[in-house]
């Protein structure tokens, strides 16, 4: 072929000059082969290559108008080029179709533009020469979101563990650099690294357990405080109790016998008010029964105004269950493994002095 179409390896074989079969067979195989290149070369020079070509191919079928190589070459390149005109048009939706469907994967916050690396593509997308390339392009354009989703998810991860932790080491002295770091990466400045992240969970844990123990401290200091204003006699409450766990006794002056005994369970964070009397034997008269009630009764009374002071100084206790008096015997225990109120000792109580109660 000649013309518009010269050097681009399509040239058209010369028509057999005899009426032989197969040199026509060959011929037209040939030009099979022909058109083949011709729909590769149209739709990789769309536009005004293809009018120029189309022109050329006009003016020797003009020229020529007998030329059976002509007609079927200008046949040929109108088709293609017809085809080539739909398909562009078509492929050219769907590609703008296909960008605007990957890029909405990236939920952008209102007014937020697309990443200029993504903008790019999805631009290179749109304008590709061929539909293979606009395909090629637009898998890259899908994995180049999904890699921008999943960093853009693990910056807002650090955003958020970055103020959580300048809220939780508020008080605490980090060092200069580190408290720099979570500074730029709670503003979306840094990432954290792989090292700074591990640094940082274990002075969290380190420093919810240092808490723990202050709130257990300044807890087991309120109940017995409380316990003291409210006239009660107390055991000096370990430190302790409310993270170890462990047994109170406490009761007022003439209750002869009876305690009050608290049971606190650290582990399921649950603590246990009962009644009981301090005696060697097991058995229990008729008085002593009466007695009992009696004990069982007055501690019921009292017991609201206890969760009351508690929960007004910060330490409130949830009652789950609470048996009324009577419902179970009172329980008996030695006396030398109860408190001993009546010595001069224990008796002298020092006068509650003014406290600050914070809640823990």
């Amino acid at each position: 072929m000649r013309g518009g179409l010269e050097g681009r390896d399509a040239a058209t074989p010369v028509a057999p000059s005899d009426s032989d079969a197969g040199a026509w067979s060959a011929w037209l195989l040939k030009l099979e082969g022909i058109s083949n290149t011709l729909e590769a070369q149209v739709a990789a020079h769309a536009g005004s290559a293809v009018r120029e070509a189309l022109a050329t191919l006009e003016r020797e079928a003009a020229s020529n108008p007998d030329s059976l190589e002509s007609i079927l070459a200008l046949y040929l390149a109108r088709r293609r080029a017809h085809f080539e005109a739909e398909g562009k048009a078509h492929n050219d939706a769907q590609c703008r179709e296909t960008v605007e469907r990957i890029l909405a994967r990236l939920e952008l916050a209102q007014g937020e533009p697309v990443p200029e690396r993504l903008e790019a593509l999805a631009r290179a997308v749109i304008l590709a020469e061929t539909p293979e390339r606009a395909e090629l392009l637009g898998n890259e354009l899908r994995l180049q979101v999904r890699q921008y989703q999943q960093d853009e998810r693990a910056r807002r991860t650090d955003m958020d563990d970055a103020t959580r932790w300048l809220e939780v080491f508020a008080a605490a002295d980090l060092p200069a650099p580190l408290l720099g770091r979570l500074e730029a990466v709670s503003a979306g400045l840094a990432r954290l690294e792989a090292a700074e992240r591990v640094e940082l969970e274990a002075r969290e844990a380190a420093f919810a357990a240092e808490q723990e123990v202050l709130q257990a401290r300044a807890a087991a200091l309120v109940l017995e405080a409380s316990l003291e204003d409210l006239g009660y006699q107390v055991d000096s409450i370990d430190e302790t109790l409310f993270s170890a766990g462990g047994l109170v006794h406490f009761q007022r002056p003439g209750w002869d016998g009876h305690y009050v005994r608290l049971r606190a369970n650290a582990k399921n964070k649950t603590f246990n008010f009962n009644v009981v009397r301090a005696e060697n034997k097991a058995a229990t008269s008729a008085t002593q029964a009466r007695d009992d009630l009696a004990a069982e009764e007055r501690w019921c009374a009292e017991f609201p105004r206890l969760m009351a002071t508690l929960a007004a100084r910060g330490l409130e206790l949830n009652v789950t269950r609470r048996l009324e008096a009577g419902e179970v015997p009172v329980q008996v225990v030695a006396p030398e493994r109860l408190p001993d109120f009546s010595t001069p000792q224990a008796r002298v109580r020092k006068k509650p002095a003014a406290r600050r109660f914070d809640t823990p």
